[in-house]
Order: structure tokens, then C-alpha cells, then sequence
């Protein structure tokens, strides 16, 4: 049966995810530094911040997904210190280092933004850059 992580569920993509996987009865686990904003969705949440890896791991090993949608990030540009992308850099690498010691894992969706390739076009390789500040 497919057991649904979600990361950052309760900002706005995520709520609307969480209320299509309920909705399907699908289960679904949100690990998330702010509550949801339904009140719905507070059976599905665990406080949770993704750099702390221990925390993070301890919630792949008792809800053990299949699949994760990683949303969590910070997403505004108003730093030039990558440190405070921190929850973007090590948060990530601390989900993937989770799912890798996840049995049964399947799938994973690891949402970005345009901030990493700058309009106008798309990279033409999965490794060009050309970010618009420190986050991108």
C-alpha cells in the first residue's frame, strides 16, 4: 500500500496535496516546522524541522513511505548568505540520506524553483545553473 511523506505540507501546495491524498485515502504522514492550516490535517502533521536528521529519520522509521514529496524550503530571495538556505541544502541532503535507509521506498518528488536557471528558457542539462542570488 502506498504511504505518502510529505515535507513542507502545511504551506499552500501542500495543504491543497494533502487534502487530494486524504481525499483518496491515501496515508499520508506531514513533516512540517508550522502547523497545518486545517485543522483537518493535524492527524497527518508532525512538527518536524528536516535538519534535524535524527527527528527526520525517526519519523521514516515509525510511518516507514513508500513515496515523499519533498516541499520543504525556504523560497524567498532576501538573503545573499547561503547559510540561511540551509533547510534547502542539508534538509534535502538529510531526506535523502533518510530514504536510503527507508525499506520499501519507491518514489520521490523533489519540487525547485525557477530561482535555479533564470528566465527566459529552461537548462539545457539537469546540471547547468544560472541562479538569480544565493538561494537560486
Amino acid at each position: 500500500m502506498m504511504q505518502v511523506l510529505v515535507t513542507g505540507g502545511s504551506g499552500f501546495i501542500g495543504t491543497n496535496l494533502i487534502d487530494t491524498l486524504v481525499d483518496r485515502n491515501i496515508p499520508v504522514l506531514n513533516l512540517d516546522i508550522n502547523q497545518p492550516k486545517k485543522a483537518a490535517h493535524q492527524a497527518c502533521w508532525q512538527e518536524c524541522d528536516i535538519l534535524d536528521f535524527e527527528r527526520t529519520l525517526h519519523f521514516f522509521e515509525k510511518f516507514k513511505p513508500t513515496h515523499l514529496i519533498h516541499l520543504a524550503a525556504r523560497t524567498d530571495v532576501l538573503s545573499n548568505d547561503l547559510d540561511d538556505y540551509k533547510v534547502n541544502t542539508d534538509g534535502t541532503n538529510n531526506i535523502l540520506r533518510c530514504i536510503k535507509l527507508t525499506p520499501g521506498f519507491q518514489r520521490v518528488i523533489i519540487t525547485s524553483s525557477q530561482f535555479a536557471f533564470a528566465p527566459p528558457g529552461l537548462p539545457p542539462h539537469d546540471e547547468d545553473y544560472n541562479p538569480i542570488g544565493a538561494y537560486g
